[in-house]
């Protein structure tokens, strides 16, 4: 099937772009914190809405790394984003643990996830620190407004194509090209971790790309790093509730049958994460690099590449030659 790219914009300014979507990407980030400081108690969504805007807004920063003027304001914002996002990991996991349904495991399990609920209030505080800290003292308004009226601004040197749609695909292509080197060769899970960030990283990446250009095959790489997301999410669960199982049995304060059952729960989800890790590295490497290969090939249309013709087109073809 040919490539669909009946859809792309007009060709602008890369600055202008890149002012755009970080624009949007950064307003988004102030408003998810502001909501995940104040009503993360109503609902889980606050919490993970927020890491979505900041991956988001982190993978536009890298992106349209070369168009951000100034490096200083660059570099601030980027390493607040990061810190941001560090400090939702604990809550995450937490919100994730306190979901997932336990089976009736008397005293040590209502201690257990009273434990978690303690430590999910501590998680938020970093959180509302960092809310006011940037948001409420208008630190990350005031350095985003500065980025912005730079980069709107900022002027290339020879050698930057023309065409911003066709750079961002290459800038697309160059970052799938780096992460087929770290798909791990074994089924080691700190390395499937490692290689699940990296992945989900350019995931948002992509769907900057996709939005931008609204060409298919940049969908079908959506498409592929949204299944490795989901699936090394999974296994990831895995190994965060074994372990917070397998601390939880050793503190617990309850039955000695509790404390049983928590440890074999903690033995269900380590025996889950071993077979899940087997299965997707084998995946990985049968199905999603040969894929992933074959697309970032397709990314980036030789220069002079003239699109398909059309039906009418051939039919006029046709006509002429005889």
């Amino acid at each position: 099937m040919a490539r669909d790219s009946s859809a792309t914009p007009q060709p602008t300014s890369i600055s202008l772009l890149a002012a755009a979507q970080l624009k949007t990407r950064l307003k988004l980030v102030r408003t998810q914190l502001k909501s995940t400081a104040s009503d993360w108690k109503k609902d889980a969504k606050y919490l993970h809405e927020l890491r979505i805007s900041l991956r988001r807004a982190l993978a536009c920063l890298q992106l349209f790394r070369p168009c951000c003027r100034p490096e200083k304001q660059y570099r601030w914002l980027k390493r607040k984003l990061r810190a941001i996002l560090k400090s939702t990991s604990p809550a995450r996991d937490l919100d994730v643990l306190l979901a997932r349904p336990l089976p009736r495991s008397g005293k040590a399990g209502q201690s257990l996830r009273k434990t978690w609920l303690n430590n999910r209030r501590k998680a938020q505080k970093p959180l509302q620190r960092h809310y006011s800290r940037l948001i409420q003292q208008g630190r990350f308004r005031k350095h985003a407004s500065s980025l912005l009226k730079a980069t709107t601004i900022s002027n290339y040197g020879p050698g930057v194509p023309a065409d911003a749609y066709r750079w961002a695909l290459l800038q697309l292509q160059q970052q799938l090209v780096d992460l087929l080197r770290t798909i791990p060769a074994d089924p080691n899970v700190k390395a499937l971790h490692k290689f699940r960030i990296a992945a989900k990283q350019l995931r948002y990446t992509a769907e900057i790309v996709a939005e931008i250009t609204a060409d298919s095959c940049v969908t079908d790489v959506l498409n592929q790093l949204t299944a490795v997301q989901k699936q090394l999410g999974r296994l990831q669960d895995e190994s965060v509730a074994g372990k917070s199982l397998a601390q939880a049995k050793h503190k617990s304060s309850g039955r000695k049958s509790g404390a049983a059952k928590l440890q074999q729960q903690a033995d269900a989800c380590n025996e889950t994460e071993v077979r899940l890790s087997q299965q997707v590295s084998a995946w990985l490497k049968q199905d999603i690099q040969p894929e992933l290969r074959r697309l970032a090939g397709l990314l980036v249309p030789p220069v002079n590449a003239s699109p398909a013709p059309t039906s009418a087109e051939k039919t006029t073809r046709r006509r002429r030659k005889s």
